[in-house]
C-alpha cells in the first residue's frame, strides 16, 4: 500500500510540474487569467508585441497542430397569424451541438499533409403548426453520431456512423449514415500549395500602413490586454456589450479620421449610436475573446470563444463556441483498420456514398 501511495504521489507531482512548466500552455483549453497575470504596458509597447505576434503567426507555420472546438447553436422562431375564427402558430426550432478534435501536420510540400479529424454531432430540426393551441402538423429530423476524416499518404479516409431519425405526423422512420470509404487523392493534391500567410496578411493592409498609427485607436478602443504566465506571453482581444457601449463611438471616430483624413459627420456618428442602442436592446449576451500565446520558442496557441444570445425577428438565437489551435509534438494515432476501408474512384462517389444512406 505504501508503494502504491508513493507512486500516486509521484504521478500527481509529475502532473503539477508539467502544468507549471515554463513556456507551455494548457492545450485544448482557452487560457484563464488572474489580475496578477496582467502586464501593464504602454500602447507603444503593445504595438510592438502585436507586431511580434503577427510575425510569429505568419512565419512559424510548419509543424504539427491540434485544433479542438465545441459549438452549440439554437434558433427558435414563432410566427403567429389570426383570422376571424383561428389563431395559428408556426414554430420552428434548430438545435445543434458539435464537438471536434483534429490534428494536421504541415511540411514544405502540400501533398505530404496528414490529417486526423474526428467529430461528434447532435442536430435536431423541428417544425410544429398549431391551430387554437392544438397541434395540427409536426415534423422532426435528427442526426446523432460521429464522423472521422483521415488524410494519410495522399489517401483520404471517411468513417461515418450517424443515426438519422425522421418523424412526420407521429410516424417515425430511422436510417443511418455509416460506412468506411477510401479515395486516392494524389491527383487532387499534386498542384496545391500552401498559401503564404505572411503575404496574405500583408495584402490586407494598406501599402503605407504604419503600426504607430494605431496607437491612438488603441487608446480610443481599449480592447487588448497582455498577460504573462510561466514565461508565456498572451495577447487577448476581448469585445463585449460594455466595450461596445463605452468605446465604439470613439473608436469609430478615430478610425474614420485615420482613413478618410477628416472626422465623421454628426449623421454618421448618430448611426453608430443607433447601432449601439440596437445591440443593447437585442443582445442579452455578447462576448467574444481571442487569445494568442507565444514564447521565445515561437507561436504556442491561438484560442477563441464566443457567447451570443439575442432576440431576432419573431424568435431568438443562441451561439456558444470555443476553439483552440495548439502546436503539438506528434500526431494522434489513426484507426488501425484503414486498410479495410472500401475504395471509391472519385470525390463524387465518396460524397454520394456518404449521403445516399440517408434515403
Amino acid at each position: 500500500m505504501k508503494k502504491i501511495l508513493s507512486m500516486m504521489m509521484l504521478l500527481v507531482l509529475s502532473m503539477l510540474l508539467f502544468a507549471c512548466q515554463e513556456g507551455t500552455v494548457n492545450q485544448g483549453e482557452y487560457p484563464e487569467f488572474t489580475e496578477n497575470d496582467i502586464v501593464e504596458i504602454s500602447n507603444e509597447e503593445l504595438i510592438k508585441l502585436l507586431s511580434t505576434a503577427v510575425e510569429k503567426t505568419t512565419t512559424d507555420d510548419q509543424g504539427i497542430y491540434m485544433s479542438k472546438g465545441d459549438i452549440s447553436f439554437n434558433y427558435s422562431e414563432i410566427i403567429n397569424s389570426t383570422d376571424e375564427e383561428n389563431i395559428m402558430q408556426h414554430i420552428t426550432n434548430y438545435i445543434a451541438d458539435i464537438d471536434f478534435e483534429g490534428y494536421f501536420s504541415t511540411t514544405d510540400v502540400f501533398a505530404d499533409t496528414a490529417i486526423n479529424f474526428e467529430a461528434n454531432l447532435d442536430v435536431e430540426i423541428s417544425n410544429e403548426t398549431k391551430n387554437n393551441n392544438e397541434t395540427t402538423a409536426s415534423t422532426k429530423a435528427s442526426f446523432d453520431g460521429s464522423l472521422g476524416v483521415y488524410l494519410l499518404d495522399q489517401c483520404l479516409y471517411l468513417d461515418s456512423d450517424i443515426n438519422v431519425e425522421n418523424m412526420n405526423r407521429g410516424i417515425t422512420t430511422t436510417s443511418s449514415i455509416s460506412g468506411k470509404q477510401m479515395l486516392d487523392v494524389s491527383s487532387y493534391l499534386e498542384d496545391l500549395t500552401y498559401p503564404n500567410i505572411d503575404e496574405e496578411v500583408s495584402s490586407l493592409l494598406p501599402e503605407d500602413f504604419d503600426l504607430d498609427e494605431i496607437e491612438g485607436l488603441l487608446e480610443a478602443f481599449p480592447v487588448f490586454n497582455v498577460y504573462e504566465v510561466n514565461q508565456v506571453t498572451y495577447i487577448e482581444f476581448k469585445v463585449d456589450k460594455e466595450a461596445i457601449k463605452d468605446h465604439l463611438v470613439d473608436g469609430y471616430s478615430y478610425l474614420y479620421t485615420m482613413i478618410a483624413g477628416e472626422g465623421p459627420t454628426q449623421g454618421q456618428v448618430d448611426n453608430v449610436i443607433q447601432f449601439i442602442s440596437e445591440v443593447d436592446d437585442n443582445f442579452d449576451e455578447l462576448d467574444f475573446s481571442l487569445s494568442i500565446a507565444f514564447s521565445s520558442n515561437g507561436l504556442l496557441q491561438i484560442a477563441s470563444k464566443c457567447n451570443i444570445s439575442m432576440d431576432v425577428e419573431e424568435g431568438s438565437l443562441g451561439v456558444n463556441y470555443s476553439y483552440t489551435l495548439d502546436k503539438v509534438s506528434e500526431m494522434k494515432d489513426n484507426p488501425d483498420d484503414l486498410e479495410n476501408y472500401t475504395e471509391v474512384d472519385s470525390i463524387e462517389s465518396l460524397i454520394y456514398g456518404f449521403i445516399s444512406n440517408i434515403y
